[in-house]
């Protein structure tokens, strides 16, 4: 992995809502329940980057993207698996943001 890449990998706990739904049967909390997981799913997003599209990035388009990534607040982490691949995941409009920004700096 390119080294000036690591310091878009957060390294802080991920962030976590917590619903309470009540409703005035099981039905209707499983049915809220529901569409509050496919809202949430509508919303966010998961991108990869393998190494190889990230192969051209500057240092100076690292620190452009970790701007992004701190205003948006993205989640980003390597993969362990895969050193050198990155997965950004969000909200869909951030890592749209996100993609549009690497595809101009690798073009």
């Amino acid at each position: 992995m390119n080294v000036e890449l690591s310091i878009l990998c957060t390294s802080s706990a991920v962030q976590q809502s917590v619903f309470m739904v009540m409703g005035l049967c099981r039905k209707d909390v499983d049915d809220a329940l529901l569409m509050l997981k496919n809202l949430c799913q509508a919303q966010c997003s998961t991108q990869i980057f393998r190494k190889e599209d990230l192969a051209s990035i500057t240092q100076g388009d690292v620190k452009s993207l970790k701007h992004l990534v701190d205003i948006l607040g993205l989640h980003v982490e390597e993969d362990q698996s895969d050193p050198g691949t990155l997965t950004v995941s969000g909200l869909k409009d951030g890592v749209n943001q996100m993609v549009q920004m690497i595809e101009t700096f690798v073009l």
